[in-house]
């Protein structure tokens, strides 16, 4: 299912990828921003319901980080703006939308 979720990208625009907790979910979004982090325009988000789950022990925070400073070891997390800063100039942004009014958040 993995191969097949990173392989999609080829064919699709969009691509839904579902499973219960530990299929992958997470690392397989995770490691399809890396194609785009070298384009300093790159701008890309990953969201949760609740901050705490975006933070949390095991979340993507956390994969985030320890994928991300293992080919970008300069890379950097802003904490105040919830972000990764890669050497390029190209950001990955961590969001809550936990609330229908977080909609107004992702646009700009």
């Amino acid at each position: 299912k993995q191969e097949m979720f990173l392989s999609s990208q080829e064919t699709a625009d969009i691509t839904l990828f579902g499973g219960g907790a530990g299929s992958g979910k997470t690392l397989m979004g995770v490691l399809d921003f890396l194609q785009y982090v070298e384009d300093p325009a790159f701008r890309g988000v990953i969201t949760r319901r609740t901050t705490p789950q975006l933070v949390g022990p095991g979340g993507p925070q956390q994969k985030c980080d320890e994928l991300f400073k293992k080919l970008y070891p300069t890379v950097r997390w802003q904490e105040k703006k919830s972000k990764f800063i890669f050497p390029s100039g190209a950001e990955v942004f961590l969001r809550h939308f936990e609330h229908e009014t977080n909609k107004d958040d992702f646009q700009g």
